[in-house]
């Protein structure tokens, strides 16, 4: 990005009464054209040299320049500088999860056909279509398959909106919602074969929650938190919830007595440290929601308090070393000795409802453990997958944390209940959406319907 005019001005430095130094930069605001300065104390930001409190204000002011609205001071000439305005203005309003997401997008797949040092000049209809065939021509890094229609979708979206902002201001010389960017018809077809296989009917569930059982069944010893994992399971099946959703629950967001759970807030836990863990709002506005509970769901919900309840009168005994327990020695006749059980300092207190050992909120990727036999655990641990693979050979699909929500909403659809329903209860503000998982019709629906149609007789007595 080039500024038609040196903005950087004199500077100087200050020395205070105690010895403490501060540097000032002047400049002059390329859109008012008003002179303003910017300081710097060396002690605060731990600067050891006028040089390098220079080098400081002026990235700052840099900074700064460039996060105001860009009017007929700036020319921008790469793709490069493109990106840094429209971000600056566009990251103010939207969630640190979409930046990341939106990121992702722009470093994997656009950024190697647009790079940043590309010319802004050469932004035509042919170097985007040209480019755009690059980029229906890669594979997905896990699957090694071509991109699906939705990741296309979004990387359209994506590069539509950084041109577009450049259109509207002059640094871009054509629309690029005028290029012809078409996805490949059958690119939608794997997502649809894909998303029948996410979730479950009644016959699946069952057999889900009896291998669930079955893991908990063959630990040595008792689980701390109870089943943990087969209350979420259930849990999510009967409400059709984001795991996020679950994350972020509390106990004061249940109304016993009107049989209410409140949704109104979204964990954040992706890439990021338990002491990072963030609450965010709900994704969207339709996701802030009332939803009703069965009885099922309401004593799930009080057998999580009283799990909780005793893991933290536990975690008070142990810091006050009044637990006392019964180890057996490894050698000899194994005669049984008591001692005193050490406080845990990876407890904390929380008033998470679904919450580990260690009052953490439960996350999806704790769960994929659980589940799938992830992560970083040095010894084999047989997971519910493994004995899903032994009692049930034809069980076939792959559990997520989402798998539960598609199932929540297609057994409802399985039902009979109204569309418009089901978005309210799950929290959809898009129709689409829910259609896509509403039109997955399961088996257990089609041999309904061949029955029902089975049943028609139209021969005349």
């Amino acid at each position: 990005m080039r500024i038609n005019e040196d903005y950087l001005l004199g500077y100087y430095t200050v020395k205070d009464k105690n010895g403490n130094k501060r540097t000032y930069q002047s400049y002059r605001d390329p859109l008012t054209d008003e002179v303003k300065k910017m300081g710097v104390g060396w002690k605060r930001k731990k600067i050891k040299s006028e040089r390098q409190a220079l080098i400081y204000l002026r990235k700052e002011i840099e900074t700064k320049v460039k996060n105001r609205i860009y009017g007929d001071g700036i020319v921008v000439e790469t793709f490069g500088e493109l990106i840094d305005i429209w971000y600056a203005t566009w990251s103010a309003g939207v969630r640190h999860t979409t930046i990341n997401t939106q990121m992702q997008l722009l470093e994997r797949y656009i950024l190697p056909f647009f790079p940043r040092e590309l010319p802004v000049s050469k932004l035509g209809h042919l170097y985007v279509e040209i480019s755009w065939a690059k980029i229906l021509g890669l594979k997905a890094k896990r699957t090694q398959m071509p991109l699906e229609k939705a990741t296309l979708e979004k990387i359209r979206s994506l590069l539509r909106q950084i041109t577009y902002y450049g259109y509207k201001r002059g640094f871009v010389f054509f629309d690029l919602q005028m290029v012809d960017m078409k996805i490949p018809t059958d690119r939608g077809i794997q997502a649809s074969i894909r998303r029948k296989k996410k979730f479950l009917d009644s016959s699946e569930v069952e057999m889900l929650l009896a291998a669930i059982k079955e893991k908990y069944e063959t630990l040595f010893i008792g689980p701390k938190m109870g089943e943990l994992y087969y209350d979420l399971v259930e849990f999510m099946v009967r409400n059709g919830l984001r795991i996020s959703e679950v994350g972020a629950l509390t106990v004061d967001k249940i109304d016993f007595e009107n049989r209410i759970l409140t949704i109104d807030e979204g964990l954040v836990s992706a890439g990021r440290s338990v002491k990072d863990y963030q609450i965010n709002p709900t994704k969207t506005i339709a996701s802030t929601r009332d939803l009703d509970l069965d009885d099922r769901s309401i004593e799930i919900l009080r057998n999580r308090i009283d799990w909780n309840q005793k893991r933290r009168a536990e975690m008070k005994q142990r810091r006050n070393g009044e637990l006392v327990a019964t180890y057996y020695r490894n050698y000899g006749e194994r005669k049984p000795y008591q001692k005193k059980v050490r406080d845990s300092k990876s407890y904390r207190e929380t008033d998470y409802l679904f919450q580990t050992q260690n009052g953490n909120p439960v996350v999806y990727h704790s769960f994929n453990e659980f589940m799938n036999g992830q992560g970083s655990n040095p010894k084999p641990v047989k997971c519910v997958k493994d004995i899903l693979k032994e009692k049930y050979p034809n069980f076939s699909k792959h559990i997520t944390t989402h798998t539960f929500r598609y199932t929540h909403i297609s057994l409802l659809a399985e039902a009979g209940v109204p569309i418009k329903a089901i978005m309210e209860r799950v929290g959809h503000s898009d129709v689409k959406t829910t259609l896509e998982i509403y039109n997955q019709v399961t088996k257990a629906s089609k041999e309904k319907v061949i029955l029902e149609v089975s049943s028609w007789d139209f021969i005349p007595e």
